[in-house]
């Protein structure tokens, strides 16, 4: 009787909590993405300013050669600035070059040849150390084009880090608000199904309660005619007995609904929202045969944590007959998979890893339906 009533409006398998877990779950790996780039993205930022500060490193040292050399330079062009001069005054000066006697043509061409050997020597020296000073400025000026290359690299590496944190912080704030709406619509579904599972314990409280009226109306009725009968109807009303007893057809074989059937409803009704995970019997998550376990163990009912067991272990109903509390499987042997039906159509189920306990639809593959 109690299947006939109808449940709460409910999400047919919880579509609008099911979109949001799947948003946030996008925003979590988006999120997760952008770490990893952001932690690739640092080391190559450190990478650059250890880059940079080795290329600085070489600019003043190179900076520093070249006045050096600068130095040098001066120092030998004054050297030999100082000779010319002197050579130029020796006939007069009293130099060690003065002292020369140029007494014969042949004197006069060694000395020549010693002053034209110290200029070449003085233009070596020079020319030289005018290479090495421009060896330095041609370092210093590839190690400045290194540096802007470096810097514009920093620079490059410095926007993308930005945009990458922007956009992170744009999915942290977009999955608080994703993950407070789906807290929101998970309390309104437990909401709708406590006050549905409400509505029909009191249904279910309300047809028991009519049952028993007629049943106690029909036993005065009984007891009335049986009052006003004459003796001579004894065989009479024992015939009438008998006809009553065989109108009430063959025994029948499926057990009615236990009364303790609600409470198993309720208990699951109580556990919408939780999620489901494997080997999990309550109280933080389920799966399965867990739920329905748990379910009944509530109720008083203790059964193994196995799907196929339960089936096994209880009487079988057809699935067209099935009331609040029984318990509907698939798979050989109710192997696969199994929920708890509330009525309406509807079940209380634990469907999957990455899902959550919700009611549903019972559909159309489960076959088989069995009554703790």
């Amino acid at each position: 009787m109690c299947s006939a009533l109808a449940l709460a409006p409910l999400a047919a398998g919880g579509s609008p909590i099911d979109d949001k877990r799947a948003q946030a779950a996008r925003l979590q790996q988006e999120i997760d993405a952008n770490g990893t780039k952001l932690d690739a993205l640092s080391e190559q930022y450190h990478g650059v300013e250890y880059e940079l500060a080795r290329i600085d490193a070489d600019i003043a040292r190179t900076g520093s050669g070249i006045a050096q050399a600068q130095h040098r330079y001066d120092a030998v062009r004054h050297q030999v600035d100082q000779r010319a001069v002197e050579l130029y005054m020796s006939a007069g000066t009293g130099s060690p070059l003065a002292a020369v006697d140029v007494g014969s043509l042949g004197e006069l061409g060694a000395r020549s040849e010693y002053t034209a050997a110290l200029a070449d020597r003085d233009d070596a020296l020079l020319a030289q150390l005018q290479g090495s000073k421009q060896d330095l400025q041609s370092r210093r000026a590839q190690l400045a084009r290194d540096r802007t290359s470096a810097r514009g690299e920093r620079d490059r590496l410095a926007a993308t880090r930005t945009q990458l944190t922007t956009a992170t912080k744009q999915e942290q704030a977009l999955l608080a608000q994703t993950k407070t709406d789906l807290a929101k619509l998970v309390d309104q579904y437990r909401r709708q199904a406590a006050a549905a599972a409400a509505r029909l314990a009191a249904a279910t409280k309300a047809a028991k309660a009519a049952d028993q009226a007629r049943a106690a109306a029909a036993s005065r009725t009984a007891r009335g005619a049986g009052a006003t009968s004459s003796p001579t109807d004894t065989s009479a009303g024992s015939d009438g007995g008998s006809g009553n007893a065989s109108d009430a057809g063959p025994p029948v074989s499926i057990p009615p609904a236990s009364s303790a059937a609600m409470t198993a409803v309720n208990f699951a009704l109580a556990q919408v929202g939780k999620p489901y995970v494997f080997d999990a019997a309550g109280p933080g998550a389920y799966d399965c045969s867990g739920l329905t376990m748990a379910a009944w163990a509530y109720a008083g009912v203790s059964m193994p944590h196995y799907s196929g067991a339960q089936y096994e272990m209880f009487p079988h109903v057809p699935v067209s007959d099935a009331q609040p509390g029984d318990l509907l499987f698939r798979g050989s042997g109710g192997s696969q998979h199994v929920e708890i039906y509330i009525g309406n159509g509807m079940v209380v189920t634990a469907p999957h890893t990455g899902d959550f306990v919700k009611v549903a639809p019972m559909g159309h593959v489960l076959p088989m339906a069995a009554r703790p």
